[in-house]
């Protein structure tokens, strides 16, 4: 029995489903066929060729959606990655910025708020007022220091891009001789903090003074005759 398909149906079916223009032309051909009844090789094809191309519809938006969410990941990710390694760096630069204020703070000014106000809260009992008089009495006695103050030393992280720790070596020159001020940071909270502080010195050396001679003990020079008989010869009576 022939079969009779419609044209303008079958044109709203194609655009319904999303078929490219080639598969509604070809739709209309398969179409055209079928009205008059024909069977050929030529149809077969043509059904083959309108199934494959709603395949590839279905198919095509899936993997493309995958493709944008990969791409989506990545540049998440990579930007993640560089805005780390930015605060990282910059953490470095801060760390050596504050060491160096320290420093500088501590011995060229002897700045005692500053000290008390820098130190960790878990470090106030190792440092209490009585600690920070004496070093900066010693700093006083070392004398006046010759900029500028040497600052080398490492920032390590805990966390790999957070919790950063520096351990610095300050060399100050003083008209006696160099010291060092070893000083432990950490940015635990909103600000930089010193952790640990210490002061290495040479003592002056001391002339020691030379040894005073002892007086020798000289003998007494023994009489000679002459002087013998003078003391034993008798002096005159008077008449």
């Amino acid at each position: 029995m022939p079969y009779s398909v419609s044209m303008p149906k079958t044109r709203v079916i194609a655009r319904k489903i999303g078929a490219p223009r080639c598969s509604v032309e070809s739709a209309r051909i398969l179409a055209s066929g079928l009205s008059s009844g024909q069977n050929s090789p030529n149809l077969a094809a043509l059904s083959e060729n309108i199934a494959r191309h709603m395949h590839f519809r279905r198919q095509h938006p899936a993997s493309g959606q995958v493709l944008v969410l990969l791409v989506i990941l990545l540049a998440i990710m990579g930007g993640g990655y560089w805005y780390m390694n930015q605060s990282k760096q910059a953490n470095e630069k801060a760390a050596r910025a504050f060491a160096q204020e320290a420093a500088t703070r501590i011995v060229m000014q002897q700045d005692d708020r500053f000290l008390a106000f820098a130190i960790a809260p878990e470090s106030q009992i190792t440092y209490p007022p009585s600690w920070r008089y004496r070093l900066f009495s010693r700093l006083h006695d070392l004398g006046a220091p010759a900029p500028p103050i040497e600052l080398d030393g490492r920032v390590t992280f805990t966390s790999g891009f957070f919790e950063p720790r520096g351990d610095f070596h300050a060399k100050i020159n003083f008209p006696e001789g160099p010291a060092f001020l070893d000083l432990q940071v950490s940015h635990p909270r909103a600000l930089w903090q010193i952790d640990a502080i210490n002061l290495i010195w040479t003592p002056k050396v001391e002339p020691t003074p030379s040894p005073t001679p002892e007086p020798s003990l000289q003998p007494t020079p023994s009489p000679t005759p002459e002087e013998t008989k003078k003391k034993k010869r008798p002096s005159a009576t008077p008449p």
